[in-house]
């Protein structure tokens, strides 16, 4: 059976939408939306995410790596993920000239302090478990080193999780899990 909700009248004299004019993209403005979730805050170390927080995490914050539409882990904040021979150390190189909503370079110091967060609250410490070492690599600005201990071949995929949600050190350091500082093409 399919059923629906109708007002019983035909012919309404409502007018369908006006399609979008076009014209350049403009900065600016508010979006009220909804969600199926509502998440406790907006830290990605400290809070839990469902599906409806996750999607709207993904337009404050950039993961370091997504799934391509092949289906293969791809780069997307990071611009490479070299691993060692064996797998147990993985450099991640950032892209360059990327910056969070509050100015402060996307770099390794930033990532790294992101990641290291991830290796103790509850939420995330098994995931984190193999993890033994995060460094920003000297004289690189833009190269973290994570050291694994065990070989680990499909480790970036873990940062297309929640995992991957770099915050900016300012929220980081504040843990404040209700005004989020990303990279994302949106800002609270």
């Amino acid at each position: 059976m399919l059923a629906g909700c109708a007002s019983g009248e035909s012919g309404s004299s409502r007018e369908a939408p006006s399609p979008p004019t076009a014209g350049a993209p403009r900065r600016g403005g508010t979006i009220s939306f909804g969600t199926t979730g509502e998440a406790s805050g907006w830290l990605p170390f400290v809070d839990r995410w469902g599906p409806g927080p996750t999607v709207i995490a993904k337009t404050l914050f950039d993961p370091l790596a997504a799934w391509s539409a092949e289906g293969t882990v791809a780069p997307y904040l990071a611009e490479s993920f070299e691993p060692n021979d064996d797998h147990s150390v993985w450099d991640v190189v950032l892209r360059p000239d990327v910056a969070f909503h509050d100015g402060t370079p996307v770099d390794a110091a930033a990532v790294a302090l992101s990641i290291e967060e991830f290796r103790t609250p509850p939420l995330t410490v098994l995931a984190m478990a193999p993890v033994t070492g995060v460094e920003a690599v000297a004289g690189d600005p833009l190269r973290v080193r994570i050291t694994l201990d065990q070989p680990w071949v499909s480790f970036p995929a873990l940062f297309t999780s929640q995992l991957g949600y770099v915050a900016a050190p300012s929220q980081v350091r504040a843990l404040d899990t209700q005004r989020p500082i990303g990279s994302g093409p949106f800002r609270f």
